[in-house]
């Protein structure tokens, strides 16, 4: 019984544990249109060499967007481009376990 319950801990509890449900506010804070893109940079898919892309989009000057995420804690980058330069900034962001907000800027990236 005793094994059975450590085997239960460190199949159910432990990933738990590691894993972060964060919500995610992207905001365009500059006056221009900005393209971004967020990576998740330390994630185990074997099948993607590389960072994963798990969110992109388009936002207007002043905009923003808000999304909720079930991944693991872990490294992540987002990257913002001026359409008209091909200019790019590149924010690389940490979520740690127990993180529940991220709010991403073309300048900044503040977890919670």
């Amino acid at each position: 019984m005793k094994k059975l319950m450590i085997t239960l801990f460190i199949l159910l509890i432990l990933p738990a544990l590691a894993s972060a449900s964060f919500h995610v506010e992207i905001k365009n804070n500059l006056d221009k249109k900005m393209y971004y893109g967020m990576y998740w940079i330390d994630h185990n898919y074997k099948e993607i060499i590389g960072p994963a892309n798990i969110a992109g989009g388009e936002l207007k000057a002043g905009h923003s967007s808000a999304s909720d995420f079930n991944f693991p804690a872990g490294k992540y980058v987002i990257l913002w481009r001026v359409p008209e330069t091909d200019d790019y900034m590149e924010i690389p962001f940490v979520v740690n376990p127990g993180t529940t907000k991220v709010t991403l800027t073309p300048k900044e990236a503040k977890t919670l």
